[in-house]
């Protein structure tokens, strides 16, 4: 049969992929991809869930693989990259300055990471969209019970009682700065997947409601910006524009100008959110962050291995007084990832971040909806990192192992079709393309 190239509106990855998991194995894998993202992003806070509930979603796991066909397993990808990150975050156990810290994180999150790995590897991109979406649904939902039906779902309160009550609703996040940058997350996957029109609505609503009650400056910003460079990608995308130098410049300078408006008006923005200069203290956690690098430039503290307080270290002490308050990380993706990995740990994560997000923007004509979706969510990650560590906790690092696997695998772009492998079999034959199944 002669090889065609398809028209869009019918272009698909022909991968043959996750479809023959079986119904066992598919439930299975899907169930897993409800959960881990509502485990990792803390959607519940972490003291309410059992220390072995990591490991028991890995048995789950590895359950799933059991259930699956060995040509399944066989066809995993593997990303060397993504392998040395969780690679190099378990082995910092060894010279961790809180070792007990250390193998709690790891105890919790690892499996999970290692889980995820292998079903996204498995499972089908309509399977994993599917799972995703429900995942986040169910999260607004949960939340929005919180806040309604708790007081202390709408405000921080210190058990220390060293620091006054924060406002801003975190439902049963541990905090309003974990739960923002998951609602953007959520929305960006849920404008670009969610075929449910009552559904897809009902969740941005919500959504949208939670980050205006977090009273968040970072999750408010962090959302206009997301739709912003998801429309603007769409745009992309959509219109025959891609060669065109005026679309490219006019771009730029989009950006520039409000880089410039943003750096000019400083003082403004900051004085009517209620902040000030030090964006709430952060300038004084950037300078105790990088003094804690600076005496591990090469190895790093550990995942977790310093202003960690369970248990307290003195050096976590004496980095707390310097600042001026307790805090449990750098607020800052790049000072987060020096402090805990040094220097070689965030030579590791520039490539596979690099890496991920060059293949994401580059696949914007072919996979249009998998290309969007991946370049808004780094892009957004990215301006998020400047005041939060969203690169490697709270789920992060989850959604690049994700990420990078997904663009590994071979899906079908138009989602809405949702057709099956005999199916897609049918449907290649009638547009003339010969498909490897």
């Amino acid at each position: 049969m002669t090889t065609a190239v398809l028209p869009r509106e019918h272009h698909l990855y022909l991968d043959g992929m996750g479809d023959e998991l079986g119904p066992f194995a598919t439930f299975g894998a899907q169930f897993f991809l409800v959960v881990a993202p509502i485990f990792l992003f803390r959607v519940v806070d972490a003291e309410v869930l059992p220390d072995l509930a990591g490991p028991a979603l890995l048995a789950g796991t590895l359950g799933v693989l059991a259930l699956a066909p060995r040509l399944v397993i066989h066809r995993i990808p593997v990303s060397g990259l993504a392998l040395l990150m969780v690679a190099w975050m378990g082995l910092s156990v060894m010279w961790s300055g809180n070792t007990a810290a250390t193998v709690t994180l790891l105890k919790r999150d690892m499996p999970v990471l290692i889980g995820l790995m292998l079903v996204i590897g498995m499972a089908s991109f309509r399977h994993i969209v599917a799972a995703l979406i429900w995942s986040i649904r169910i999260s607004v939902l949960v939340t929005i019970i919180a806040v309604a039906a708790s007081p202390s779902a709408r405000v921080h309160i210190d058990p220390t009682g060293a620091a006054p009550d924060l406002a801003g609703w975190h439902g049963l996040f541990p905090h309003k700065n974990i739960m923002t940058p998951f609602l953007v997350f959520g929305i960006l996957t849920v404008l670009t997947f969610d075929r449910s029109t009552i559904l897809k609505w009902a969740t941005l609503a919500g959504a949208g409601v939670l980050l205006v009650g977090s009273d968040s400056v970072t999750g408010l910003s962090s959302v206009f910006l997301a739709i912003s460079v998801w429309v603007w990608l769409q745009l992309y995308r959509n219109l025959d524009l891609r060669g065109s130098s005026v679309f490219v410049v006019s771009s730029v300078s989009m950006a520039l100008f409000g880089a410039v408006a943003v750096a000019a008006s400083l003082s403004t923005i900051t004085g009517a959110s209620g902040k000030d200069l030090t964006f709430t203290g952060r300038t004084f956690i950037w300078s105790a962050a990088l003094t804690l690098w600076k005496e591990r430039p090469v190895w790093g503290w550990g995942a977790d291995g310093v202003l960690s307080a369970d248990p307290l270290t003195p050096r976590t002490a004496q980095a707390w007084r310097e600042i001026g308050f307790d805090v449990p990380h750098a607020h800052n993706g790049t000072l987060d990832l020096g402090v805990q990995f040094g220097i070689v740990g965030v030579l590791i994560f520039v490539a596979l971040f690099a890496t991920t997000l060059i293949s994401g923007l580059s696949i914007l004509r072919d996979r249009p909806e998998l290309g969007a979706w991946v370049g808004s969510v780094m892009i957004v990650q990215l301006y998020m990192s400047m005041s939060e560590p969203v690169f490697v906790r709270f789920g992060w690092l989850g959604v690049l192992l994700m990420l990078r696997l997904m663009m590994m695998r071979k899906y079908a772009v138009e989602l809405s079709t949702g057709i099956g492998l005999a199916d897609r079999v049918r449907h290649s034959r009638r547009w003339g393309v010969t498909e490897n199944v």
